[in-house]
């Protein structure tokens, strides 16, 4: 959620992470008297899929937590908490069909966990412009580009999975 909040501890640039059982909260300074947060909470995955928690249902979640988590949380409008279920899936084997391609998170998504995502969208734009450059095997080029980028993009997804793993821990 965004909120507008002010607290002694969120100078400029502050980002705080907190970690607990199963639950983390985040909470980011993005200035002009502007606050992000983020939580986490390990449930079923229908259950994600279906929650649409309230101000009161996050707030239950995190209670007991250190006194500025539930104070942000209910500086918060309810219409102000967006509720998304995190996605995951197996690494593709191919990311082209003839002339078509994929880059980015179409190609390879990952959990949040290393923040890599944007990173690695901007990498495989440099290579997939370098391997098109001055090329009419448009196919070929495209195959290369896979050849190049896979083996890194997955030791990326990888990772983030597995500290996400950590993260989470129940």
């Amino acid at each position: 959620a965004l909120v507008r909040y002010s607290h002694p501890q969120i100078t400029p640039g502050y980002v705080v992470h907190y970690w607990g059982k199963g639950k983390r909260v985040g909470i980011i300074d993005i200035g002009g008297g502007w606050v992000y947060w983020w939580g986490t909470c390990n449930m079923p995955n229908r259950q994600a899929q279906q929650w649409r928690g309230t101000r009161a249902d996050v707030a239950q979640v995190y209670a007991g937590w250190p006194e500025i988590v539930g104070d942000i949380i209910n500086s918060t409008a309810d219409d102000a908490i967006i509720s998304v279920d995190a996605k995951d899936r197996s690494f593709p084997t191919t990311w082209s069909k003839g002339r078509v391609t994929l880059l980015g998170d179409a190609a390879h998504p990952m959990l949040t966990s290393l923040g890599q995502g944007a990173g690695l969208s901007i990498e495989d734009a440099a290579v997939l412009g370098h391997v098109l450059d001055g090329q009419d095997d448009y196919a070929g080029a495209l195959r290369r580009y896979e050849t190049i980028r896979q083996p890194r993009a997955r030791a990326i997804v990888d990772a983030s999975r597995a500290l996400s793993e950590v993260e989470q821990y129940d």
